[in-house]
């Protein structure tokens, strides 16, 4: 898309997004899904739609021209957890802890291949040798194509994280429909059978499916009035 077609579905991205509770839900694909946008050819899929919205309009927010309406129903992201406010705008930051950390050759572990040339730089000692603390990492050896990226073992479906994520949420998590990674997941998990154990207590898991969906309707209808409140405003 040309540049002037790429600030008008931003444009029209905006506008959608802060109409009624979008805001609210905007981290999840599924809400785009009544999104029609001006230019007929542009077949973009709601999950393109979503990264588009989360990765080049909301952190840069502000420097587009909004109307005063629009800036006010924003200022919903400054009660969602699942964002935070940078000089322009708003970052998405719940989904940081699913991306994966690669270990840097040299400063996290060192390959086998290394180690001929690690020893070698030591001192010359009989049936001993020591690596000064100057040298490169020697915490860990291993083969060099073995280390690249630590990834979750497992992977959950959508659904079945969503409905963990409800067992497992705080009641502020829960209000903004927030969906954990696996490793959340794994971690409130083992939180709670550990404490069961402990204590014969299955916190932070809920354990009533009834009161989980009440409390997800009560706080459906509060955002849904807190937004017309702030749609009129």
């Amino acid at each position: 898309m040309s540049e002037n077609e790429d600030t008008t579905l931003h444009m029209e991205l905006i506008e959608y997004a802060t109409v009624s509770c979008r805001l609210l839900f905007i981290q999840d694909a599924a809400t785009f899904t009544d999104f029609t946008p001006g230019n007929a050819d542009n077949e973009l899929s709601t999950m393109e739609l979503c990264e588009i919205l989360l990765r080049d309009i909301l952190p840069k927010v502000h420097s587009y021209q909004l109307t005063e309406a629009v800036k006010k129903r924003l200022k919903l992201l400054d009660l969602h957890p699942g964002f935070r406010k940078t000089p322009e705008g708003y970052q998405y930051v719940s989904k940081s802890n699913e991306r994966p950390f690669t270990l840097k050759l040299g400063r996290d572990f060192n390959s086998i291949d290394r180690l001929p040339r690690l020893l070698s730089a030591q001192p010359k000692r009989p049936k001993e040798f020591q690596l000064n603390a100057t040298d490169d990492s020697h915490t860990m050896l291993v083969e060099q194509h073995v280390v690249s990226f630590v990834m979750p073992k497992f992977q959950l479906s959508q659904d079945l994280a969503a409905l963990l994520s409800a067992f497992i949420s705080t009641d502020m998590e829960l209000s903004c429909a927030q969906l954990h990674s696996v490793p959340e997941i794994q971690r409130r998990l083992r939180r709670a059978k550990q404490s069961f154990e402990d204590t014969a207590n299955v916190l932070p898991l809920r354990k009533n499916l009834d009161m989980i969906v009440d409390y997800v309707i009560i706080f459906e209808k509060l955002k849904k009035k807190l937004c017309n409140v702030l749609s009129h405003a």
